[in-house]
């Protein structure tokens, strides 16, 4: 599985980046989203950063496993996830910042391979709903982002 999806979103790249990165941020475009554990205190984001990433889905809590591949600060994030409901695969998931005139561009990457018999059975289901869900996290990132005010961050 291979998504990639953008959107147009009108404030400073600063603002998107923080709504982004921050977690009280995450938790108002992702419900799913309960916290980040750093698995080494006091670490600083960037290459090789690790955390547990605990999610609520389906009324259920998984912990994924998460280390940072890419950081570029106000413009790229890509995470390695594994664990939760993931299976044996790893989903990389990438977001890039453009500044574009009126704006920012945000581009969201999500590579996965389901692993097993049953998850490849499901794939093309899986790719379909992971689309819709992409498209539908875009939309409340940019919500977000366009009622955050620049002296907010």
């Amino acid at each position: 599985m291979n998504i990639t999806e953008s959107i147009q979103i009108d404030n400073d790249i600063q603002v998107v980046w923080h709504c982004l990165t921050e977690p009280d941020k995450i938790k108002k475009w992702n419900p799913c989203f309960i916290h980040e554990t750093p698995l080494v205190e006091g670490a600083l984001p960037g290459v090789g950063f690790k955390s547990i990433i605990t999610l609520e889905e389906n009324g259920k809590r998984n912990d994924y496993q998460s280390a940072v591949l890419e950081f570029e600060e106000g413009r790229k994030l890509s995470i390695a996830l594994e664990g939760g409901n993931l299976g044996a695969s790893p989903m990389i998931i990438t977001q890039a910042l453009t500044q574009k005139s009126g704006g920012v561009e945000l581009e969201q990457n999500i590579k996965w391979r389901p692993s097993g018999f049953i998850l490849s059975l499901l794939s093309p289901l899986i790719s379909l709903v992971s689309k819709k869900k992409v498209s539908k996290d875009l939309l409340e990132i940019k919500k977000v982002a366009e009622s955050v005010e620049h002296s907010q961050i």
